[in-house]
C-alpha cells in the first residue's frame, strides 16, 4: 500500500474511513505487507482475543474466592501515608502519621467502642489519648516488621485478616444498632462502688489475711469483669436477634455442615 492509499484512508475529512474495509492492491512484497493482509483478513478474531485478554482476568479476579492479599492490604495503608509530611507524631519506613489523622481515629475508635457519652467522659484525658497513639505505633511497627519479612504474603494470612475484617464489620452493623447519643459503653467502675461492696463484705476478706490496697484491687477488677460480660450479653442478644430477623426474610440459607 502506497502513502496515497494510507493519506486517503486516514484522512481527517472522513475520520470513520479507518473503519471501512481496506481494499488491498499488488503484490506483497515484504513481511510487514504480508502481516497487514493476515492481520485486516483475520482481524475479528483478533478483536476477540484481544476482548477476552481484558475482560478474563478482570472476570476471573471478580469471581475469585481467594480473599485480598494481606500484605497488599498492609502495602496499601503504609502507601496512604507517604505524603512527605514532617510534622507527624510519628514515622514508620517513610510513611508519617499526622495528628489530625490520630485524632479523627482515636474519635472514630473511641466513639464505636465505647459510645458516644463513653468517649465524652475522655475529652481532657491526655494519658488515655497517648497511650493510644503509643499503641498505634507499636502496632504499626509489628505490621511493618510482618511486611518486610513476607508473613503476610501466605494465603494463610489473607484468609486470617479477611476473618477478622468480617468479624469487625460484623461487630460494627450490630454497635450501630444500638448507639445513641447518650450510650456509654466504657467499663468503669467507680471508687464509691468498690468502697461499698468492701464494706459489705468486710468480714470475709479479713479472713483472708490480703492487705486492704490489693483486696480494692481485686475488688475493683471483679466488678469491671461483672459490667463488661454484662454489656457483651446484651450485644450477643442483639446478635442472635437481628440474626433470626435477617434469616426470616427467606433470602438467605444455611444447608448445614457435613459431617
Amino acid at each position: 500500500m502506497d502513502q496515497s492509499q494510507t493519506e486517503e484512508i486516514l484522512s481527517p475529512e472522513d475520520p470513520t474511513a479507518i473503519y471501512r474495509e481496506v481494499t488491498f492492491t499488488g503484490p506483497a512484497v515484504t513481511f510487514y505487507d504480508r502481516l497487514a493482509r493476515a492481520a485486516h483478513a483475520n482481524k475479528r478474531k483478533i478483536y476477540f482475543l484481544m476482548l477476552c485478554a481484558i475482560v478474563v482476568p478482570i472476570f476471573l479476579g471478580l469471581r475469585s474466592t481467594r480473599p485480598l492479599t494481606a500484605s497488599r492490604i498492609a502495602t496499601d495503608y503504609f502507601d496512604r501515608f507517604r505524603t512527605g509530611e514532617s510534622n507527624g507524631v510519628y514515622s514508620v519506613a517513610g510513611a508519617t502519621f499526622g495528628q489530625d489523622h490520630l485524632r479523627h481515629l482515636f474519635d472514630a475508635v473511641g466513639s464505636t467502642t465505647l459510645g458516644p457519652a463513653g468517649l465524652r467522659q475522655l475529652d481532657g484525658n491526655s494519658a488515655a489519648y497517648t497511650a493510644y497513639v503509643r499503641d498505634q505505633f507499636e502496632t504499626d511497627l509489628l505490621v511493618h516488621a510482618a511486611l518486610q519479612e513476607g508473613v503476610l504474603d501466605s494465603p494463610q494470612a489473607s484468609f486470617f485478616i479477611e476473618n477478622s475484617m468480617r468479624h469487625s464489620m460484623a461487630d460494627y452493623y450490630l454497635l450501630t444498632r444500638i448507639m445513641r447519643p447518650d450510650t456509654n459503653l466504657r467499663v468503669v467502675v467507680s471508687d464509691q462502688a468498690v468502697q461499698s461492696y468492701y464494706e459489705k463484705n468486710r468480714e470475709q476478706y479479713a479472713k483472708s489475711g490480703l492487705p486492704q490496697k490489693e483486696t480494692m484491687e481485686i475488688i475493683r477488677r471483679t466488678l469491671e469483669q461483672i459490667q463488661s460480660d454484662q454489656m457483651q450479653a446484651q450485644i450477643r442478644l442483639l446478635r442472635q436477634q437481628t440474626i433470626n430477623s435477617l434469616k426470616d426474610r427467606g433470602e438467605h440459607h444455611f444447608t448445614g455442615v457435613s459431617q
